[in-house]
């Protein structure tokens, strides 16, 4: 009987060790599980930022070149008007001067200043 017993708690324990060892290969086999899933998932999340990088670099690109056939249309048609560019410098003193937190420093041609000066004396003879 006692032998009997004995039989019987070795198998309990062996089958209680077996269990163990299964339950503990399962949580291995979730844990690969588990990593494989976030490294996937890394590298899908990398792909999907280098192709939204790719794709803002496209439109930052595109962007660039509309700008610059602007500037370039603007160019072609200051140079076309007599005194265009000066005017749009007018302009743009203009605009900064709106803003009492701004120091301009303008550079002006000699011819530009003698212009004025007969300018002033032209309108104080009158």
């Amino acid at each position: 009987r006692y032998r009997r017993n004995k039989e019987k708690r070795d198998r309990e324990r062996k089958e209680r060790a077996k269990d163990a060892k299964e339950r503990k290969r399962k949580r291995r086999e979730e844990q690969r599980r588990k990593r494989e899933e976030r490294r996937k998932r890394r590298e899908e999340d990398g792909q999907a930022e280098a192709e939204r990088e790719r794709r803002a670099i496209i439109i930052r690109a595109e962007g660039e070149k509309a700008a610059a056939k602007n500037l370039s249309d603007a160019a072609s048609k200051l140079s076309k008007t007599s005194g265009g560019l000066h005017i749009r410098t007018l302009q743009t003193l203009n605009e900064l001067s709106a803003d009492k937190n701004n120091t301009i420093v303008f550079v002006t041609p000699l011819e530009v200043l003698r212009a004025f000066e007969g300018f002033v004396k032209k309108t104080s003879r009158s």
